[in-house]
């Protein structure tokens, strides 16, 4: 598959999840050499490349007197709140004024083009992750390609807080990056009371979607998992929707299933789609 086939691809497939994994089966190319290869020619990650290909598509769809929230459902935003964020950012007005003021508004494809070259297989390389502990300067990358639908400054808040609360020791946060862009997250919240001092429970447990299948969430936690024993963390526990795609890491990282919460999960910006809740711990 040529890269100009993937990125029709990618094009035509806008409102499903796309992966490195998959598009590298589609090509013949490793997940790795894949996103080299796609930064290469659009001159982004995947992630971002997408997500501003999908906000173009939704300015035009708006252009057409689509409704805003179905709009911002269609290419993947929870909530309505999040699909405006991201649509001021990227276009400097908001999603209700672009529609009332169309003729003001000029939405340019700015995204790089796909230019042909001329390489040999396996130029693009690609470099291992790197999994460390969260950084102060992470803000932006975390913006950029985890929490999508907060501001840069809740965000910035967000690690702030998370810094001084490592600290203090009540609690470990790590992260995956790839280039300089960080792709995974996961973090350990350790509990205060004196009595169970001794665990700590996952959070913020996060992958780009780009970066699925990759392996990416059991090197964040193998990497949490030095840090916790520095801290005298003897239990970690955990939960996961039934049937859902992370009930894949808990098996994988050998947590224990201790028990279920029939219809512990309802999604209600998913026509209340309810999900079982499974309860795991795992023993350092």
């Amino acid at each position: 598959m040529e890269i100009h086939e993937i990125i029709k691809y990618i094009d035509e497939h806008l409102q499903e999840d796309i992966s490195l994994v998959e598009l590298g089966k589609l090509a013949g190319y490793s997940p790795w050499h894949m996103y080299k290869l796609i930064k290469f020619y659009t001159g982004e990650p995947l992630a971002s490349y997408i997500r501003k290909r999908r906000l173009l598509l939704a300015a035009q769809d708006i252009k057409g007197n689509s409704n805003l929230l179905d709009v911002a459902m269609n290419y993947g935003y929870e909530t309505a709140a999040g699909f405006y964020k991201a649509f001021m950012k990227q276009f400097n007005c908001s999603p209700s004024d672009f529609k009332r003021s169309i003729s003001n508004f000029h939405i340019s494809n700015t995204f790089a083009e796909v230019t042909k070259i001329i390489y040999e297989n396996g130029v693009i390389e690609m470099g291992k992750v790197i999994v460390r502990k969260l950084q102060n300067e992470d803000a932006v990358s975390l913006r950029e390609y985890i929490f999508v639908q907060n501001t840069l400054s809740e965000v910035e808040e967000r690690v702030s807080q998370s810094l001084k609360n490592m600290e203090k020791g009540d609690n470990i946060y790590v992260v995956a990056v790839v280039d300089d862009n960080i792709v995974g997250t996961l973090g350990l919240n350790r509990e205060n009371h004196p009595i169970v001092r001794h665990r700590a429970s996952l959070a913020d447990e996060v992958v780009n979607p780009a970066f699925s299948d990759m392996g990416i969430p059991n090197l964040l936690f193998s990497k949490a998992l030095e840090f916790a024993k520095t801290l005298g963390i003897k239990i970690i526990t955990g939960s996961s929707r039934a049937n859902y795609f992370s009930e894949r890491f808990f098996g994988e990282n050998k947590f224990i299933e201790i028990g279920r919460i029939p219809n512990g999960f309802i999604e209600s910006w998913n026509n209340n789609e309810t999900y079982d809740e499974i309860l795991y711990y795992y023993q350092i």
